[in-house]
């Protein structure tokens, strides 16, 4: 049904504006049948989501878009993780082109947080770094080194490749792999707190226009020639 509603609606724009500029993507998702409601967190919308990638590129060669990010929790909880990172996991891996603005949503996308914009930054950051893969060269082998290392039976911490390297490694801003002593009180909210403390000091810092004042200045003015 939504792919009958998504080539009508480009056929519609190619009739209006013929060239203009036009993409592929759907929203949809299963029902919860417990109470006949829409239901963004569900496996089920995420495979509906890589078809709709996959009919996009394969079959209409053109560029795709897709819904990550989105959940049923109305909390940053567990819940709100495994269904934020499962559906933007399989959107970005699909190989989407744009997704659409769902980031921080909560609550079947009926409002936004803060602390999961940030969190969700994270997530799309160690997908990206997933969807990259893994360069396989003489280079990057290292061959030599693990031979070496072998016959003296000691280890890379030290070897000049590890060094070269360890660079390019996805290391978190908000999560943590350094199991800090936390006090017991604190550690159900140490990951929000640092998402928390983020996006304040974003806002503190962030400068009255995010775009060049000429073009704000253009806008402005196309905008009072075109309002009635």
């Amino acid at each position: 049904m939504q792919n009958a509603e998504q080539l009508a609606g480009m056929v519609l724009t190619q009739l209006i504006n013929p060239g203009n500029a036009t993409g592929y993507g759907v929203a949809a998702c299963p029902a919860n049948m417990r109470g006949a409601r829409y239901c963004c967190g569900s496996p089920g919308r995420v495979m509906l989501q890589i078809g709709s990638i996959e009919m996009g590129k394969r079959f209409y060669h053109m560029p795709t878009r897709t819904e990550p990010y989105t959940t049923e929790s109305s909390s940053v909880d567990v819940q709100c993780g495994i269904e934020s990172y499962e559906g933007t996991m399989c959107c970005i891996l699909s190989g989407a082109d744009y997704q659409l603005g769902e980031i921080g949503t909560l609550d079947s996308l009926m409002t936004t947080s803060y602390e999961k914009t940030i969190l969700d930054e994270e997530i799309t950051s160690r997908l990206l770094y997933v969807k990259a893969g893994t360069e396989v060269s003489e280079a990057t082998s290292s061959v030599s080194n693990i031979m070496e290392a072998k016959d003296m039976g000691g280890n890379f911490l030290m070897d000049e490749d590890t060094v070269d390297y360890m660079y390019d490694a996805w290391y978190p801003k908000y999560t943590d792999w350094n199991r800090e002593k936390i006090d017991d009180s604190e550690k159900r909210d140490y990951i929000l707190k640092k998402a928390n403390a983020e996006w304040k000091r974003r806002l503190e810092e962030a400068p009255e226009s995010m775009i060049d004042q000429g073009v704000e200045e253009a806008l402005d003015d196309y905008i009072k020639a075109h309002t009635k």
